[in-house]
C-alpha cells in the first residue's frame, strides 16, 4: 500500500513537487530495501518499487536536471537485485531501460549516469529474452556516434565486446558488435581536438590503453 501511494503522489503530481522530490526518491529507496529484506522470490512490492522507479526516472529526467545524477545513480539498486529477481524480471527491466535511454540519451552526460545505464544493457548479453532489446538500444547510442561521448565511450565498447563474445547470441549479432566498436573509432579524433588536454580526453586515453 505503501509503494502504490508513493508512486501515486510522484506522477500525479510531480510537475508540482519541487524539493520534495530527494524524499520521494529516499521513500522509494527505503521501500526497496525493505523488499529485498523481506524476500529472495519475485513479488508485486519487488516489481512496484523497480518499475515505478524506472518511470519516474522517465518522466523527470527531461525536466529536472538537477536531479539527474542522483536519479541515475539510485538506478544502480536494480544491478543489486538477487539473481533469481533479477533473471524473472529481466526482460521487463530492459524494455524500461530502452525506453528510458531513447527519450533521454541527451539527459544523461556523466560517466557515474552512464555506467549503471551500460551496466544494465550489458547483462542483456547473458539473457536470451533480453539481449535483442538491449542490443538494439546499445545500437541506438553507438550507431554514427551520435549519443557517444567521452562519458560513455568505454562502457559502451566494453558492452560491445560482452555482445561480441557471447557463446549464446546470434552470429550476425556478434559481427554487429564488433563493427559498432569498429566505427566508433571515428568519433576519437574529434575528441581529441576538442577536449586536447582535458581530464575526461586523457582518461579515455588511458582506458583505450588498458583495454
Amino acid at each position: 500500500m505503501a509503494t502504490i501511494t508513493v508512486f501515486t503522489i510522484a506522477n500525479t503530481y510531480g510537475d508540482y513537487i519541487r524539493s520534495g522530490w530527494r524524499n520521494i526518491l529516499d521513500c522509494i529507496l527505503r521501500l526497496h530495501k525493505l523488499s529485498d529484506a523481506s524476500t529472495l522470490m519475485p513479488c508485486a512490492l519487488v516489481e512496484k518499487t523497480v518499475f515505478g522507479f524506472l518511470r519516474i526516472c522517465q518522466r523527470l529526467l527531461p525536466y529536472k536536471d538537477n536531479l539527474a545524477d542522483e536519479l541515475l545513480r539510485s538506478l544502480h539498486f536494480v544491478l543489486k537485485l538477487n539473481d533469481r529477481v533479477a533473471h524473472t524480471y529481466c526482460e521487463h527491466i530492459t524494455q524500461e531501460v530502452t525506453g528510458l535511454v531513447k527519450a533521454n540519451a541527451t539527459h544523461i552526460r556523466s560517466q557515474m549516469e552512464w555506467h549503471t545505464i551500460i551496466n544494465l544493457l550489458s547483462i542483456t548479453a547473458r539473457h536470451p529474452d533480453a539481449s535483442e532489446t538491449g542490443f538494439d538500444t546499445l545500437i541506438f547510442i553507438m550507431s554514427q556516434g551520435v549519443h557517444l561521448s567521452p562519458a560513455n565511450y568505454i562502457l559502451c565498447v566494453d558492452a560491445s565486446r560482452q555482445f561480441a563474445e557471447f557463446r549464446h547470441g546470434l552470429a550476425e549479432r556478434s559481427l554487429h558488435a564488433l563493427d559498432l566498436m569498429a566505427g566508433s573509432i571515428s568519433c576519437l579524433s574529434p575528441w581529441s581536438h576538442e577536449t586536447k588536454g582535458e581530464e575526461a580526453a586523457e582518461k579515455v586515453s588511458r582506458d583505450i590503453g588498458e583495454m
